[in-house]
């Protein structure tokens, strides 16, 4: 079963429901929470309720295998929609029309209003994702044929993703272009790790690669790499060395589930290979008492909160300099401790916040200067 969401300007309401709701042999409405047979009135009160609404509706479509044709029926896809709407918490609010396209209906059409009837709005964050991996649900539970989704590609063997360009390039040239030489160096990194975020870090920064972990507003993670002055998104590099899918593959080979991901055994001698890790250890911090995972932590949280100190240290005002030295210093300490970065991260905050008050205040005094030169 495939997924596919379009948002629908309010001003294109009519076109896209004159395109779900044509009747004919096979154009049908199957399934609608309004009860008048108006439809489209229904719909348009949401440009009244929330005007400044542009995309007031979704057009979202559900395909299904030809093997799951025969049995399909307008009941069956209408429980399907119906669940699917529960698995994106769609608001009982929120009015939709389902209909049915194709004389096998091998795929099926829902307008969903986003402005519900007490005038909130359905954000459908991260909509696109969570409807793919809802399909995966309803294959299950509906027994429909298992089609690969989001888990078959995370899966999928670590490859650099060249754009056109870059293979007309290596093809013109027959030389490895920049993200083939960049796989080559994450690769080697990721079988010294054993498993270790900080070790693979150290390990790719050995090589020029320098990679930073980054903290986003709605609290996922990504990681980006510098080499030789430009900076690559790991997903821009190829699919498996995002943030998520790397860690997922240190975690496996911590683990020791992955076969494939496992580190090749090398060449040298017992002796020469533990006194290498050993050396690597002591380079990287490694040494210290605490277990590896409260040390990866503690890694990924300093690097992030060192960002934003920097950050903090070049705004600030002066005085905030004081406090802002001493919690860089003590960040510059090798202290993995998790808990101890919590409450520091809190008090990171905290001094934003104050800095952010200081700047308004700031901004009014000079405003107010300024109104008293114009006077």
């Amino acid at each position: 079963m495939k997924f596919k969401e379009t948002r629908i300007p309010t001003k294109d309401l009519n076109r896209i429901y004159g395109y779900i709701r044509r009747e004919s042999a096979d154009h049908r409405i199957i399934a609608s929470n309004i009860l008048g047979g108006d439809h489209l009135a229904e719909l348009g009160r949401a440009k009244e309720l929330r005007p400044d609404c542009p995309s007031a509706f979704l057009h979202w479509v559900l395909a299904f295998p030809q093997a799951d044709v025969e049995r399909l029926t307008p009941e069956l896809i209408a429980k399907v929609w119906r669940r699917f709407f529960t698995l994106l918490e769609v608001p009982a609010t929120c009015k939709y029309v389902i209909a049915t396209h194709g004389t096998d209906m091998q795929h099926s059409h829902a307008l969903l209003s986003r402005v519900g009837t007490d005038a909130s709005v359905y954000l459908a964050r991260f909509s696109v994702r969570k409807g793919i991996k809802a399909t995966e649900t309803l294959e299950k539970e509906f027994k429909l044929t298992i089609t690969p989704t989001l888990s078959h590609e995370e899966q999928q063997t670590r490859r650099p993703t060249l754009t056109k360009h870059e293979y007309e390039q290596k093809s013109r040239t027959g030389l490895p272009v920049r993200k083939e030489a960049l796989t080559s160096i994450l690769e080697d990194s990721i079988r010294r790790s054993g498993g270790s975020f900080l070790t693979f870090a150290k390990a790719c920064e050995d090589q020029g690669l320098a990679p930073h972990v980054i903290e986003r507003a709605n609290g996922s993670k990504g990681i980006s790499f510098s080499f030789e002055g430009v900076s690559y998104r790991g997903s821009q590099i190829g699919k498996g060395y995002s943030y998520n899918n790397l860690t997922n593959t240190l975690a496996q080979i911590a683990k020791g589930e992955a076969d494939t991901a496992a580190p090749r055994p090398s060449s040298k001698p017992l002796e020469a290979r533990n006194e290498e890790l050993k050396t690597l250890s002591e380079t990287s911090g490694l040494s210290g008492t605490a277990p590896q995972a409260d040390r990866t932590e503690a890694e990924t949280h300093k690097r992030s909160l060192v960002e934003r100190l920097d950050k903090l240290r070049a705004d600030c005002p002066r005085e905030l300099v004081f406090h802002v030295t001493l919690l860089f210093y003590i960040l510059s300490a090798r202290l993995y401790l998790p808990r101890f970065y919590f409450m520091l991260r809190e008090q990171v905050r905290s001094l934003e916040d104050t800095a952010i008050e200081i700047k308004a205040a700031r901004a009014r005094r000079l405003e107010e200067m300024r109104r008293g030169w114009v006077r």
